[in-house]
């Protein structure tokens, strides 16, 4: 009975070992497996790594290929765009090709004809170039004699600035506006004495020059309120025209300007510098201006000449 139970232990000692050995090669096996897995796993992602860059890679393929398309595109069109003007330009050398074989094509007699009237246009022109310099230099005399005399006026006359006196250059004309306030008295025609001192210093400048090319037009203006009972003179015109005349035969007589280069003439109440029915635009409008404008007879003369 002992030894039948010595048998058994040794059974179950046995069978015992070969149990462990047999779970560490299978659980050596199955370390081994999992490890394959793991790297299955790290390559798998990789490759999918390296998939995605090859589909981002395609799309932007895709993008440059799409664009290079639009731009071949584009160039065709220029291309036909340049093949079309092409021929357009061939077509116009041939017909300037077949327009410079009529010319040779023609008699001699007609060439000389052609060269004549040439010949006559580059006269023609060096003759417009000669009137245009003559022109150019007497507007530029003309210029000169304006700047100086306007110099002189304003250095002459600038005492009577603050009585309302004004000397400026427009539109290629000198003009010396004079308000009523230095000349004239409400609806008067008579000169005051103010006035007469201002028209003499302007007359003095005027008389310096011995060869006048200018003509003066002395205007008068009236503001808009309607004359009344002033005798004689019935209405704005009278009075603008009168007090015209009135400088005129101070300067001529008294100051003894020549009276071919001045001209009476009254504009009423329809020139106004200022608009408005306030006092103080109507004294604005009540004035006498005296227009120098340089005569154009030269410059007619140049038009004129052949």
């Amino acid at each position: 009975m002992k030894n039948i139970h010595l048998i058994f232990v040794s059974i179950l000692f046995i069978v015992s070992c070969v149990s462990k050995k047999k779970f560490k090669s299978l659980d050596s096996q199955y370390q081994q497996l999992n490890q394959s897995l793991k790297n299955c796993h790290d390559t798998l992602e990789v490759k999918n790594q390296v998939i995605e860059k090859l589909h981002s890679e395609i799309n932007h393929l895709k993008d440059s290929l799409d664009f290079a398309n639009k731009t071949i595109y584009q160039k065709n069109n220029k291309l036909d765009s340049l093949t079309a003007e092409l021929e357009l330009k061939t077509q116009m050398i041939e017909t300037c090709q077949e327009n410079l074989d009529n010319l040779k094509s023609k008699s001699s007699k007609e060439i000389q004809n052609l060269i004549t009237s040439l010949e006559q246009l580059q006269q023609d022109l060096i003759s417009r170039e000669q009137k245009l310099k003559e022109f150019d230099k007497l507007i530029s005399e003309r210029d000169n004699e304006l700047q100086t005399l306007i110099n002189k006026l304003t250095t002459a006359l600038k005492p009577y600035e603050e009585a309302g006196l004004e000397v400026k250059l427009k539109n290629g004309e000198i003009e010396v506006s004079l308000s009523n306030q230095l000349l004239f008295a409400l609806g008067s025609i008579e000169i005051d004495k103010k006035g007469k001192e201002a028209l003499a210093e302007f007359a003095k400048v005027i008389n310096q020059h011995d060869e006048v090319n200018f003509l003066i037009y002395v205007e008068g203006h009236t503001d808009d309120i309607p004359v009344t009972n002033l005798g004689d003179i019935k209405d704005n015109w009278d009075l603008s025209v009168m007090r015209s005349t009135s400088v005129i035969r101070f300067l001529t007589k008294d100051c003894k300007v020549n009276p071919k280069i001045l001209v009476a003439s009254g504009r009423g109440e329809y020139e106004p510098v200022r608009e408005g029915k306030t006092n103080e635009a109507r004294a604005k409008n009540r004035r006498t201006e005296i227009l120098i404008i340089p005569k154009l007879d030269a410059l007619m003369k140049i038009i004129e000449k052949k």
